[in-house]
């Protein structure tokens, strides 16, 4: 509630350079703005399911002083192609707490890059972080570099 989004869905982002897709893998990547189309740094983005759990086979990026992100998913080479990846992104403030949840699905398909921006209307919780949790993201995975310019 009271969040936007306008997504755009490119085989290219507005860097100088394309990320390397890796064989059998994905790159998701993006900008995070506000609602003013300012950069917002220091946000975590992941993928999470229809439930809402964090996805962490995919791990995480933090958006970099140009609102940018990347994840990039590499499984082992020599293992089939894995089906395509249903999934919602979700954007969390410094405080682990979900700032912007997709409402419908989104696909990642194998060999593809998919460009996501974000512009956020508002960077107000979405609710309140679970008990006990304090002020770091509450879950644990492997970071992925985030790149940009």
């Amino acid at each position: 509630a009271g969040l936007a989004i306008r997504a755009r869905r490119d085989q290219r982002h507005r860097h100088d350079h394309l990320p390397t897709v890796p064989a059998n893998g994905w790159v998701l990547q993006g900008h995070v703005r506000d609602n003013t189309s300012q950069p917002i740094s220091g946000l975590t983005v992941c993928l999470v399911d229809q439930q809402k759990n964090f996805l962490s086979t995919y791990g995480y990026a933090y958006t970099d002083t140009n609102g940018y992100y990347i994840i990039t998913y590499t499984p082992d080479p020599s293992a089939p192609a894995p089906d395509p990846l249903s999934a919602y992104l979700e954007v969390l403030n410094s405080s682990g707490q979900a700032i912007y949840i997709d409402a419908t699905a989104f696909t990642l398909n194998p060999g593809a890059s998919l460009f996501r921006d974000l512009m956020l209307a508002s960077q107000t919780p979405l609710g309140n972080p679970p008990p006990g949790a304090t002020g770091n993201v509450i879950f644990k995975a492997k970071k992925t570099s985030s790149g940009g310019s």
